[in-house]
């Protein structure tokens, strides 16, 4: 008996001809009759064929994040410059496939923005994010693929990487970084590891 793979190709996933084996998690829950069946014909662009090296993985070692309507009580208040929709492929736990879209806006690429050179005219700026408290983790493995892709850091608050298998929350807090020293960065927060924890 074949072993099911799958085939991870910067911003697609294939996994053999099924979905069935792939362990998604999302913050939306969708009872079993109200299911929508998605098909793809399984091809992918050229242009990006043409950047991508694929890399074959066992399906058991994937795991998608999926927060279809991130900012939700921002959302209700009429503040859709925040809203966004993440998606994100992990494999053996790293995050290795992000997309942030805000569809609010003509941009995809929010929390993690920040950080990021972005040309929208009223994105927010910073060098450094910190997140004290428990967050779940469909809230933040997008911008961590999209940070690492970019050379930029995302760790718990004592610098340990994020495992994305398991539960579904981050209980370490998180810093977030790019092009800075982030083991420098940690070693100067405070002990705020004990006030992350739910």
């Amino acid at each position: 008996m074949l072993e099911e793979k799958c085939f991870v190709c910067s911003g697609f996933l294939k996994a053999g001809n099924t979905w069935a084996f792939q362990k998604i998690n999302s913050e939306e829950r969708v009872d079993t009759a109200d299911q929508e069946t998605v098909s793809w014909d399984r091809s992918i662009p050229e242009d990006i064929k043409q950047k991508i090296q694929p890399k074959e993985v066992p399906a058991e070692s994937v795991t998608v994040w999926i927060d279809p309507l991130d900012a939700t009580q921002e959302y209700t208040e009429d503040l859709r410059q925040y809203v966004t929709t993440m998606v994100c492929v992990a494999v053996n736990g790293k995050p290795v496939i992000g997309v942030i879209h805000k569809p609010f806006s003509s941009y995809t690429g929010y929390k993690v923005l920040a950080l990021l050179d972005v040309a929208e005219k009223n994105q927010e700026e910073a060098d450094v994010y910190i997140h004290v408290t428990y967050i779940k983790k469909w809230d933040i493995c997008a911008g961590n693929a999209v940070l690492r892709a970019l050379g930029g850091h995302m760790t718990t608050l004592t610098g340990e990487e994020i495992s994305y298998t398991g539960s579904d929350g981050n209980e370490g807090g998180l810093i977030a970084s790019i092009n800075m020293n982030h083991k420098a960065l940690i070693e100067k927060l405070p002990d705020l590891e004990k006030t992350s924890h739910k």
